[in-house]
């Protein structure tokens, strides 16, 4: 008997613990002030932040039968008191909100949001994010959240650019890139603790130009997909890298001191100003395949006979061929 009830308080155990679902107390309608959006729709246009002092901020989805799908720029930024926040479930795009809030903790995205643009930046609280299945656009946000460690992407996640974001970051150590995204450009800048980077096999990244003076990354792995490839600026401790084979475009080493080697694809029609400057003594060849460069003591020639870079690290201008 007493076994059958030690079992039994187990099981209540773990259902208690992983089976109940957290349900949120939507926020009084009265701190928000809506307005028509459309005929059966509406927007919060303005919020009473003097007087809000909760540390949870749920925004209604609904109010007198009509569904959220708009708030204004700059509602929600510097809220003092809340440490968690949920989006409405019918908003599809947010921008200006939620930045200089120094407690938020929590995040809770909707399932429909597709667009977030410069929000959620030095939000100093913020330890993980999890970044919800819809999501096509994230534009400026999340810059300066600096004990932010986690990332953690849907599995099935359709994210596509990532612009300017995740910047000054500098807990996070790191980064899984999603399959599907496509563009990641001035991103995850200055994280100064970020160490790995992993890319997906079944990766569609086409332009990558992030992580400037990320000094820790030591090794990076990129995927096959990329035909513009820069960023890379001062990773001291950068020592190997392989270049895409299907690159066209690449730049973007300048300071890597520690790399002392590099070769040019077959693929590659332009080398960016200042490529490999301040790298020390790099060792840099060409693909043999390559109909636009050759090497000749070190030299980085165009076919036509133009010095691209020489080894003392002086890149001397951008060319197409």
């Amino acid at each position: 008997m007493k076994k059958i009830i030690n079992l039994l308080i187990c099981f209540l155990l773990v259902v208690t613990l992983s089976g109940c679902k957290t349900n949120y107390q939507e926020t009084d309608a009265s701190y928000f002030k809506f307005r028509s959006a459309f005929s059966d729709y509406i927007e919060i246009y303005e919020f009473d932040t003097e007087n809000f002092k909760e540390e949870q901020l749920i925004i209604p989805s609904q109010y007198n039968g009509k569904k959220v799908i708009n708030i204004k720029k700059e509602v929600f930024n510097d809220l003092e008191t809340i440490k968690i926040v949920k989006l409405p479930d019918y908003l599809m795009e947010l921008e200006y909100n939620f930045n200089n809030c120094d407690n938020l903790e929590t995040i809770i995205l909707n399932k429909k949001i597709k667009k977030i643009y410069h929000s959620f930046n030095e939000c100093a609280s913020l330890k993980e994010l999890n970044i919800s299945s819809n999501l096509r656009k994230l534009y400026n946000s999340f810059k300066d959240c600096t004990n932010l460690k986690t990332i953690n992407f849907s599995k099935f996640l359709k994210l596509e650019e990532i612009v300017s974001s995740f910047r000054e970051c500098v807990s996070i150590k790191e980064v899984n890139i999603s399959s599907n995204l496509r563009k990641l450009d001035s991103s995850f800048k200055d994280c100064t603790n970020l160490k790995t980077i992993n890319f997906s096999k079944f990766s569609k990244l086409e332009e990558l130009d992030a992580f400037y003076n990320c000094p820790l990354i030591e090794e990076v792995k990129l995927p096959n997909s990329i035909k513009r490839l820069s960023g890379f600026y001062w990773c001291s401790s950068l020592k190997t890298i392989k270049l895409p084979n299907n690159a066209e475009y690449i730049g973007g080493f300048s300071g890597c001191d520690s790399l002392t080697g590099i070769e040019i694809p077959a693929s590659v029609k332009t080398i960016g100003v200042g490529a490999f400057s301040d790298c020390g003594s790099i060792a840099v060849t060409v693909d043999a395949d390559n109909k636009y460069f050759k090497i000749v003591d070190n030299v980085l020639f165009r076919k036509d006979g133009k010095v691209i870079y020489d080894s003392y690290g002086v890149n001397k201008s951008n060319y197409t061929v």
